[in-house]
């Protein structure tokens, strides 16, 4: 069993001790300040630590952000007006940029960059994605020749000298969709038959907006009353010369794809251009022959309630179920014509100006992009006009003249214009939209001499 030990003796030294500490304790614990009290400047700390932290941060940004625009690697910074095209800042593309980025997008590019100058572009602003896109002067040659093409210079003096410089017009003339437009705006921004002038006062310079007949109508209408301006006083249709504007056909057919004007041909959305009917052709057939297609909800949303791609059905065009090859016809101002395919149509077309016994000069509408001046110099020449002593001004925007459910309200950039048709002559975006049997349809239907005419060659089909 075990004895609890006794406790000491405590002496008054230490209660003395004891006594001091608890008084300092109890003083300390009275002078210090309440526990919420001390939370509140711990958080309001904190948080001017956080503030601090994001101040340092952004003024890091800043620096960086003003570092890197000062670079010529991303001199672009905003949204670019070119005409009405909307140039947007370049998004980075492998390998920076820069000052000699810049220089190596531009280089073999120097004659597209003065097309643009003579359009009012200022090509210092372009971003370097659009320098990038840009074809090489080299493309362009490879692709449409060194030079323009005119077809019909030859009866340019038979004009001067049957029809008195003060009495003569020039104006374009076309099939849809082929450059009509802004071959009329080269020539009334650059082009004066200076005799005009002198005899009925300077806003008498001699150039029209389409020649008499109608631009878009065939010639054989040409001293017929289907003048589209019939009118007392109109002017003798010998006394303009044509200036016919063709495109290239194979690029021809994807425009009529996207707007065909009086163009009817039975085709849907996944089959155009077509010319060998297939599958696709014969499967809408019965839709279109089905009035109810019209206000089908289900067949209404594959043309995304586009009323013309509806009618595109709707109008079988002599298309029926017994025919492999897809007819045309064309509905002018008084008259319709009718076509064996879209290929036909376009050699029938430019056969009535080909064959013409008249004057007239036939323009390819390529070479109204790349050699504006000297195509719009020589049909100008050709009429007894002159260029205007001022800098050649090339067209910044080409307008659809006019806002209805035909011509719409497109505007086409002279830049996007000759990226896409810098682009275009390659053999994919030819042939978009058509078969195997379709090229070898176009390829033993158009008319050979016109393609060797104009120098245009077919396309080869991709692999994929």
């Amino acid at each position: 069993m075990s004895s609890k030990v006794p406790t000491p003796p405590v002496s008054s030294s230490q209660l003395n001790e004891t006594g001091r500490r608890r008084r300092r304790r109890d003083q300390a614990t009275t002078n210090a300040p309440p526990r919420e009290q001390g939370s509140i400047i711990w958080t309001f700390f904190l948080l001017g630590l956080i503030l601090s932290l994001l101040d340092v941060a952004y003024l890091m940004y800043r620096i960086d952000r003003d570092a890197t625009r000062s670079s010529p690697s991303n001199s672009s910074g905003g949204i670019i007006k070119a005409g009405n095209t909307a140039v947007h800042p370049p998004e980075r593309r492998g390998g920076g940029g820069g000052r000699r980025g810049r220089q190596q997008a531009m280089e073999g590019k120097e004659d597209i960059l003065n097309i643009l100058k003579s359009g009012g572009i200022d090509v210092s602003k372009l971003p370097l994605d659009i320098l990038e896109d840009l074809p090489t002067w080299r493309h362009i040659q490879s692709k449409y020749g060194p030079r323009p093409i005119l077809n019909g210079l030859d009866t340019c003096a038979k004009f001067r000298q049957t029809i008195p410089p003060s009495e003569s017009f020039i104006a374009p003339a076309g099939a849809f969709n082929s450059g009509t437009n802004l071959m009329a705006e080269l020539l009334i921004a650059n082009c004066h038959i200076p005799a005009r002038e002198k005899e009925y006062g300077k806003s008498s310079h001699g150039v029209r907006w389409q020649v008499s007949w109608g631009k878009h109508q065939p010639p054989k209408w040409r001293n017929t009353d289907h003048s589209v301006n019939k009118k007392p006083g109109e002017v003798p249709s010998q006394n303009i010369l044509p200036v016919v504007t063709v495109r290239h056909p194979y690029s021809w057919f994807q425009s009529l794809c996207r707007r065909r004007y009086a163009t009817h041909w039975f085709h849907a959305q996944g089959h155009c251009p077509n010319f060998v009917a297939n599958e696709v052709d014969y499967e809408f057939l019965q839709y279109g022959l089905d009035e109810s297609y019209k206000t089908s909800p289900r067949w209404q949303a594959v043309h995304n309630n586009d009323a013309w791609l509806v009618d595109n059905v709707m109008n079988t065009a002599n298309f029926t179920a017994d025919k492999s090859i897809v007819p045309v016809y064309v509905k002018y101002n008084r008259e319709t014509t009718n076509h064996d395919s879209l290929a036909h149509m376009w050699n029938e077309w430019y056969q009535d100006y080909i064959d013409a016994d008249f004057p007239r000069v036939l323009v390819r509408f390529e070479d109204l992009l790349f050699y504006g001046r000297d195509v719009t110099r020589q049909v100008c020449q050709c009429a007894g006009g002159e260029l205007y002593s001022n800098k050649f001004r090339h067209i910044k925007t080409s307008a659809k003249k006019g806002d209805d459910k035909v011509h719409g309200n497109e505007r086409t950039g002279l830049i996007e214009a000759i990226i896409r048709y810098g682009k275009l002559a390659d053999d994919r975006n030819y042939t978009h939209g058509m078969t195997k049997e379709d090229l070898k349809f176009t390829k033993e239907h158009l008319n050979a001499s016109y393609m060797k005419m104009f120098h245009y060659e077919h396309p080869e089909m991709p692999d994929v």
